[in-house]
């Protein structure tokens, strides 16, 4: 474990080492790859053109940016499509979180998001829409997909093809600190008679391949916060390795508002069972010179991952987060990724 975290640790510091970056005054060195308000990214490739999909923001429930190429900055947002101009009878029609898409054997697209609630704007779930465009417009299912209301609901949804078996997952997050009720970062304050923090466990869930969204069994849990952590884990994004049969999960933990905010990694054999965490985390705000880095999605092949990074906040003091851009590289048990400058 310590092998895999200390090589990417050292990367970081001889590419980002020598920047002058730290948040509120100064500037970084590493820029973003599309300056607009575009969090929780997540990346397709159809055909070399690269596209991302990302939270609510400029007046759409989804937004979605496209590239010719990824390591160049040439994402622009594609400000005339209206990807899900509805997200079902079960949700509110705003404050959709985290989109991800994945491409179904027949052709169509199924995508995965988070939407709050009818019934309790406080909580979200995670729904599901098909189209036959990878841009849209997806039609929503008329159920939420995962919405374990008990547990504080399902955000951050991730599809995942597994190149081994060839079956579908879906990855997401159990949102149990939306019903943590002593307040902090992202409800992050301990019940003050017990320190009772609620679980916030990844889990992952096999679904048919033809639709995408028929559960195949039970999700499997892969991970929860540890003290480290703090009030959660979220934002979980899967690969596989096949140099060394491994697979990795991303991951963000500590609260998305504040400078804590990072990207870590954990890794497993198997992927129906609990990964081991890396002790350290992946990127942070001290490592790479940017605020709060986190949200990421890696390419099916693990060479890519695109985040989101704070570069400031609205007047309600809500964070303005850009999209950021890195490669990644394993090697055996040696992960490392350079952010694009």
């Amino acid at each position: 474990m310590h092998s895999i975290t200390l090589v990417t640790v050292l990367i970081f510091g001889i590419v980002i080492g020598s920047t002058e970056a730290q948040y509120n005054g100064t500037y970084s060195t590493i820029q973003p790859v599309l300056a607009e308000d575009f969090a929780d990214p997540s990346l397709v490739n159809v055909n070399g053109t690269w596209f991302a999909f990302a939270t609510s923001g400029n007046g759409h429930n989804i937004q979605v940016a496209a590239s010719p190429s990824f390591t160049t900055h040439e994402w622009r947002l594609l400000n005339e499509t209206n990807v899900l101009p509805d997200p079902g009878p079960w949700a509110l029609n705003k404050d959709i979180w985290a989109p991800d898409v994945v491409q179904l054997e027949d052709g169509r697209w199924v995508m995965y998001y988070a939407a709050p609630l009818v019934d309790n704007k406080d909580m979200h779930c995670i729904g599901a829409a098909t189209s036959t465009s990878i841009v849209g417009p997806y039609e929503p299912q008329k159920d939420p997909f995962a919405c374990p209301k008990e547990d504080g609901g399902a955000i951050d949804a991730s599809g995942f093809v597994d190149p081994k078996s060839g079956n579908l997952y879906v990855v997401y997050k159990v949102d149990g600190n939306s019903i943590n009720a002593h307040g902090g970062d992202c409800n992050g304050n301990p019940d003050p008679s017990n320190g009772y923090l609620h679980p916030t466990p990844i889990m992952l869930q096999q679904v048919s391949k033809a639709d995408g969204i028929t559960k195949m069994g039970d999700p499997v849990q892969l991970l929860d916060r540890g003290e480290a952590d703090g009030p959660l884990v979220e934002a979980p994004s899967l690969f596989y390795n096949s140099e060394s049969g491994l697979y990795f999960l991303t991951f963000s933990s500590n609260c998305y508002a504040t400078d804590l905010y990072d990207i870590g990694f954990a890794y497993s054999s198997c992927l129906d069972t609990e990964f081991v965490k890396s002790k350290y985390p992946l990127m942070t705000t001290q490592s790479i010179g940017v605020s709060a880095p986190g949200g990421a999605d890696m390419s099916d092949d693990g060479k890519y991952a695109l985040y989101h990074a704070t570069v400031d906040k609205t007047e309600n003091g809500s964070p303005i987060r850009y999209m950021y851009a890195a490669e990644a590289d394993q090697a055996g048990l040696d992960v490392s990724a350079i952010p694009l400058v």
